[in-house]
């Protein structure tokens, strides 16, 4: 089975994530610097892109934040067997599909009722009064905007890629995915950068990280996100001659009078709620397994190999630091095999390279063990002459290159050479026989590689 190099994901923990937030607060700032100027520019307004404009705007907001999260997904891509969690990997539990279409719009219906007391306890901005009052002049733009980018864009940065990083990040504790729900909440409420938002924002971000966390489904976020902006966008195109700042519970109490039929309306929502959330407890998974770290690949027992040239150019060891190659080689395959240990739950493995004698390796192989310590049969290897040349250390080598290019033969007999005499006794050898080769005549027979193993062996018994 051969390992590959898959992507990696963007794993923040809170520290980061407060980092994500302040890119894309950023990222607003720009949109309006740079909207500012294209508006002196063309002689605009600044309304005429909240108007007119809004989605355009909006996705000019989006740019900073989305460069900045791949740029750090790009830098995990460059850690070999980097942890990772997909940001969709849907599990529905026992429900079907359009069961839990249907589920999902009653909650956020029956949310959205719930939050409406809060609408009253702050005013509404400006620019959220201009939009929904000119929503009729753009109709496309504005559901374009509202419904379809905020929605996209804002779950996959915050619960695609801030709560799928709290999650990893508090996996060891119990308490884990309320931590990382509650944070995601707050954030997202916090990036809507006014209180008239805050409270709505943070209960329905509750709701959205809770069934994200327990379906691992980005859709299913993003179309409650949808189903809340929608419905909120649709309603002023409808009626627009509606005052923005009006709350259900006006509307009610002017058509009716009374605001039995809205307490009692909010009521309904609190029981409609608690049944929907009742539902999603009990058919979606508990405790999904899909949001522990996958160790990139090396999670069960089998026989794997890798690349020896993805660690040459990601671990951050310049050959030019080597005496010579074989001794980075060595260092890349003692770090090769350090990040495959890490990688990996199984407790042990066989570790072996295709590298002969003088010959780079290329590959790594390793045969790992189950979790019950069975280990798995590694291949039987006998020791020979080229296994025997890779276990020299560069000093040997280079001689064992000298010896060989003096035409000793076979390598056998090298090894030999090198392993029983001293480094001493080869280099003032090999000396002597190259000073006697300078001093040959060319009518005398050349000196043969047997003279040099005679003067070694002499050499010998005098220092004996």
């Amino acid at each position: 089975m051969e390992i590959t190099d898959k992507p990696k994901y963007y794993l923040p923990g809170l520290g980061q994530s407060w980092l994500v937030v302040a890119v894309l607060i950023g990222g607003s700032i720009v949109a309006g610097i740079a909207a500012a100027i294209i508006g002196v520019v063309k002689n605009m307004s600044f309304d005429y892109f909240t108007n007119n404009n809004f989605a355009l705007l909006y996705a000019m907001q989006m740019v900073l934040p989305f460069l900045f999260i791949w740029l750090m997904g790009y830098n995990r891509s460059r850690e070999p067997f980097a942890e990772s969690i997909k940001i969709d990997k849907p599990h529905i539990g026992k429900f079907n599909f359009i069961t839990l279409v249907i589920v999902l719009i009653v909650a956020t219906f029956a949310t959205m009722l719930l939050l409406d007391p809060f609408n009253e306890i702050f005013e509404m901005p400006d620019i959220f009064k201009d939009m929904f009052k000119n929503a009729g002049n753009n109709p496309i733009d504005t559901l374009i905007g509202v419904a379809i980018l905020a929605p996209l864009c804002e779950e996959f940065i915050l619960r695609g890629t801030i709560e799928r990083g709290l999650l990893a990040t508090y996996r060891s504790k119990k308490s884990g995915p309320l931590k990382a729900i509650l944070w995601s909440a707050f954030l997202f409420a916090l990036i809507h950068l006014n209180p008239w938002q805050a409270v709505a924002a943070f209960a329905l971000g509750c709701l959205i990280g809770w069934v994200y966390y327990r379906t691992h489904s980005i859709w299913a976020a993003i179309f409650i996100h949808f189903v809340n902006n929608f419905s909120a966008i649709i309603l002023f195109l409808i009626y627009p001659n509606l005052d923005p700042e009006a709350t259900t519970k006006q509307i009610i109490e002017a058509e009716t009078g009374s605001t039995t039929l809205y307490w009692a309306m909010v009521a309904g929502g609190a029981v409609l709620l608690a049944l929907c959330i009742y539902l999603l407890n009990k058919y979606l998974p508990k405790r999904p397994q899909s949001f522990v770290p996958q160790k990139k690949e090396l999670i069960a027992e089998g026989t794997y190999t890798i690349s020896i040239d993805r660690f040459k150019e990601r671990l951050n060891m310049p050959v030019t630091a080597y005496a010579n190659f074989r001794d980075f080689q060595r260092d890349v395959l003692k770090k090769a095999e350090q990040q495959i240990r890490k990688s990996t739950s199984l407790k042990q493995f066989h570790f072996s390279h295709d590298g002969k004698g003088r010959r780079a390796a290329t590959t790594i192989t390793i045969h790992l063990t189950d979790v019950t310590g069975k280990v798995l049969p590694a291949p039987k290897k006998v020791v020979t002459t080229e296994d025997k040349i890779e276990m020299l250390d560069s000093e040997q080598l280079r001689l064992f290159d000298e010896f060989s290019s003096f035409g000793i033969k076979p390598e056998s007999t090298c090894l030999d050479i090198i392993n029983n005499y001293s480094i001493e006794v080869l280099k003032s050898n090999l000396a002597y026989y190259k000073e006697q080769l300078k001093k040959r005549k060319p009518e005398q027979e050349p000196l043969s590689a047997g003279y040099l193993i005679t003067c070694i062996k002499k050499e010998r018994i005098k220092l004996l």
